[in-house]
C-alpha cells in the first residue's frame, strides 16, 4: 500500500510536469491543441492527487502502521472520524492535503474559465502546474507521507495529539488550507495575464470568486482557531498573537486589500499595480505561513517539528518575489490606470489608504512575529508579549474601522463637501448617541469606548447603504460582510472589561465573580477506550436565580498522560460569558481549584462571523447581468 501511495506522488509529479511543458509550448507557439492537452493533463493531476490522498486515508482507516506517518498520528482506539482527519495532522500529510486542494482548485479554475481566458489560459495552466511540481518535489525529497519503517513495523500507533482531537481542530486546518491554496488562483491569473501581454477584466472576472472564496475560508479558519483556543486551551482567551495564529492573519490582511483593489480595477480601471502586486504578495505570504510553521524558525505549540523543508519554502518565496517584481517592471505599461486618481475625498483614495493600512498591519505582524528570531541573531533573544502586539495593532485596527465606516459613503472620483456632510449626518449622530449612552452607563475605558463609537458610526453607515442597494445582491453581500467584521469589534472591545480570578473550592462552597455566583457540586471520574475523564459540576446563579449547570473537565489520554486537555464549562449570553476551567482536583478530599473568568461581549465575535458568512453567500449570488454574461461565456 505504501509503495502504491509513493507511486501516486510520482505520478502527480510527472503529470504536472507534462502539463507544464505542454502549456509553455502551447503558449509560445500559439497551438490550441497543445493547450487543450495541457488542460486535460491538469485534470489528470487532480485525479492522481485524489487517488493519493485516498490511499493515505485508507492507511489510517486500516491502521496500517507500516507507514511511519500513520503510526505516528493514529492508534487503533481512535474514533474513525479522527483517524481520517489525522491525514492533515502532521507535516507530510498536510503537504499532501495541500497538493490535493491545489490540484482540485486548479482543475476547477481551468475548467470554468476554459472559454473566457483566451491567450491567458496556457500561461495560467503553466503557473499552476509549476506550483504543483514544487509541492510534489517537497514530498518526494523531504516529507513523503508514505515512508515505511525499514525493519519491522510497530503493532501500535502513537496516537494523535490530544489537543487535535477536537471538532474545531478537525475543521480549522482544512479551512485555513483552502484559504491558503485558494490564493494561488488569483496569483496565477494575475501573472498569466502579464505574461500574455494583456491586463483586461477577463482575469479579474475569473479571479474574483476564487479570491472571495479564499478570503472567506481564511477568515473561517482564523475564527475556528479562535474558538478552539477559547474552548480547549483553558486560558480564557481567543487570541494570543501566537506565531502560527499570525501565519494565517498576515495573508488575511493582504487578501482583504486584494479584494478592494480588484473591485477598484474592475469598476474604474484603477489600482492596477496594487492589484497585481497584492495577488503576488498574498500568495507569497501563504507560503511564508507554511515556512515559519515548518522551518523551526519560531517557537509555538502549534508548529510542526523542525526540519530542513523551510529552506525549500524560503528559496521558492525568493524566486516568486524576484520574478514577480521583474515581470511587473517589464509589463509596466499594462499596469497604468485607465483613469486619473480621484480627489482626497473619493472612494478610490480611501481604498488606497485602506490598502496601505492593511499592508502596514501585515508588515507589523511579520516583524513582531519574527522579533525573537531577529534579536537572537544579534544578541539575547527577546520574546514579545501579547500586550506589545495589542499596543501597536490597536490604533491600526481603529483606523481601519473608521475607514470602513466612512469610505463606502464617498463617490468615485470626487465627493462634494455638501454630499459628504449629508451622508455623514446619520452615522455621526448614531456614534454620538451611542458614545454618550455607553459613557453614562460606565463604559468608559478609552480604547473600548472609542471602538464602540466607531462601531456605531460604521453600522449606521452600512444600514444607510443597505437601504439604497437592496436590489444589488453583490453590493448587499459586501455590506453584510463588512457589517459582520464591524460586529466582531464589539467583542474585541469587551476584552477591556474582562474579569478573572482563581478559587479553591470544597463541595457546596460558592464563589462570586462579576454578576455571577457559582457553587461547586462535586466531581466524578469515568473512562473510555482512549482516556480518563475527570468531570466537575458547578451550579451557576444570577442573584438568587439558578441559571443551570456547567461541567468543567480534564481528559487524560492513556498514550499522552503528560498532555491532559482542558474541557471548559461556559454559560453564554450576549452580554458576557461565564467561563470556568478546572485546575486541579484532590481525590481524597474532593476539593477542586478553578479559574473563573467573565468575558464581556465575546459572543459578538462569533455572531459577526455568522453575518459575514451570510454576506459572502449573498455576494456569490449572480446578478441578472452576470447571469447573462456567464450564459454568453458558456
Amino acid at each position: 500500500m505504501a509503495d502504491f501511495g509513493h507511486t501516486t506522488i510520482q505520478g502527480m509529479m510527472l503529470l504536472a510536469s507534462w502539463a507544464l511543458a505542454l502549456a509553455l509550448v502551447g503558449a509560445t507557439r500559439r497551438q490550441g491543441r497543445l493547450v487543450h492537452a495541457a488542460r486535460t493533463a491538469s485534470y489528470a493531476v487532480a485525479g492522481m492527487s485524489t487517488l493519493s490522498i485516498l490511499v493515505l486515508s485508507y492507511g489510517f482507516a486500516a491502521s496500517d502502521f507500516s507507514i511511519q506517518y500513520v503510526q505516528k498520528y493514529s492508534d487503533r482506539g481512535m474514533p474513525m472520524f479522527y483517524k481520517l482527519t489525522a491525514v492533515w495532522g502532521g507535516q507530510s500529510g498536510s503537504l499532501l492535503f495541500w497538493a490535493w486542494l491545489l490540484a482540485m482548485l486548479s482543475a476547477l479554475a481551468i475548467h470554468v474559465n476554459r472559454r473566457r481566458l483566451g491567450d491567458i489560459m496556457p500561461w495560467f495552466i503553466a503557473i499552476l502546474m509549476a506550483v504543483m511540481v514544487f509541492f510534489c518535489v517537497l514530498m518526494l525529497l523531504t516529507a513523503n507521507p508514505f515512508d515505511m519503517f525499514l525493519v519491522s513495523a510497530p503493532t501500535t500507533g502513537q496516537g494523535l495529539n490530544p489537543l487535535l482531537q477536537n471538532a474545531y481542530m478537525v475543521t480549522h486546518p482544512p479551512s485555513l488550507y483552502v484559504g491558503y491554496v485558494g490564493m494561488t488562483i488569483p496569483f496565477a491569473l494575475a501573472v498569466a495575464s502579464l505574461l500574455a501581454g494583456v491586463n483586461d477584466e477577463r482575469w479579474l472576472i475569473a479571479a474574483r470568486p476564487f479570491a472571495l472564496g479564499s478570503w472567506y475560508f481564511l477568515t473561517m479558519g482564523l475564527l475556528l482557531g479562535m474558538i478552539w483556543a477559547y474552548e480547549e486551551l483553558g486560558w480564557g482567551g481567543y487570541w494570543a498573537w501566537d506565531p502560527v495564529e499570525n501565519a494565517g492573519l498576515i495573508p488575511w490582511f493582504t487578501g482583504t486589500a486584494l479584494m478592494h483593489s480588484m473591485m477598484a480595477q474592475e469598476r474604474r480601471g484603477l489600482l492596477k499595480v496594487w492589484t497585481v502586486a497584492l495577488a503576488i504578495i498574498s500568495f507569497v505570504l501563504t507560503i511564508f505561513g507554511t515556512f515559519i510553521t515548518r522551518s523551526g524558525l519560531i517557537d509555538s505549540v502549534h508548529a510542526f517539528a523542525k526540519s530542513n523543508i523551510g529552506w525549500y519554502f524560503l528559496g521558492f518565496m525568493f524566486l516568486v518575489l524576484v520574478a514577480g517584481a521583474a515581470l511587473m517592471v517589464w509589463r509596466r505599461d499594462l499596469l497604468r490606470g485607465d483613469r486619473e486618481q480621484g480627489a482626497v475625498f473619493s472612494r478610490e483614495y480611501f481604498f488606497m489608504l485602506y490598502n496601505w493600512l492593511l499592508l502596514i498591519a501585515s508588515l507589523m505582524v511579520i516583524l513582531m512575529t519574527l522579533w525573537p528570531t531577529l534579536t537572537a541573531l544579534v544578541g539575547d533573544k527577546q520574546v514579545l508579549r501579547p500586550e506589545v502586539f495589542n499596543r501597536w495593532m490597536t490604533p491600526i485596527g481603529l483606523a481601519l474601522l473608521l475607514l470602513t465606516g466612512v469610505g463606502p459613503l464617498l463617490n468615485w472620483r470626487v465627493t462634494t463637501s455638501q454630499l459628504l456632510l449629508r451622508q455623514l449626518v446619520f452615522p455621526v449622530a448614531s456614534a454620538v448617541v451611542a458614545g454618550g449612552a455607553l459613557a453614562a452607563s460606565g463604559f468608559t475605558h478609552g480604547w473600548a469606548l472609542t471602538t464602540m463609537i466607531l462601531v456605531a458610526l460604521a453600522l449606521a453607515s452600512m444600514g444607510q447603504l443597505l437601504l439604497k442597494n437592496l436590489r444589488n445582491t453583490r453590493r448587499v453581500g459586501a455590506i453584510l460582510v463588512h457589517a459582520g467584521i464591524v460586529m466582531m469589534y464589539v467583542g474585541f472591545a469587551g476584552e477591556a472589561y474582562k474579569q478573572e480570578k482563581d478559587v479553591e473550592m470544597v463541595r457546596g462552597k460558592r464563589a462570586d465573580i462579576g454578576r455571577y455566583t457559582v457553587r461547586y457540586d462535586g466531581a466524578e471520574m469515568t473512562n473510555d477506550q482512549q482516556k480518563r475523564m475527570l468531570t466537575t459540576t458547578l451550579s451557576v446563579y444570577l442573584g438568587d436565580e439558578r441559571l443551570g449547570s456547567i461541567h468543567p473537565a480534564r481528559w487524560i489520554y492513556f498514550k499522552h498522560e503528560n498532555q491532559p486537555t482542558t474541557e471548559v464549562g461556559i454559560h453564554r449570553t450576549l452580554r458576557d460569558d461565564l467561563f470556568v476551567a478546572l485546575g486541579s482536583w484532590d481525590q481524597k478530599t474532593d476539593n477542586a481549584a478553578f479559574k473563573l473568568i467573565v468575558n464581556p461581549l465575546v459572543n459578538w465575535i462569533w455572531l459577526g462571523f455568522i453575518l459575514l458568512t451570510i454576506g459572502a453567500v449573498v455576494a456569490f449570488i449572480p446578478t441578472r447581468a452576470r447571469r447573462r454574461d456567464s450564459t454568453r461565456e458558456a
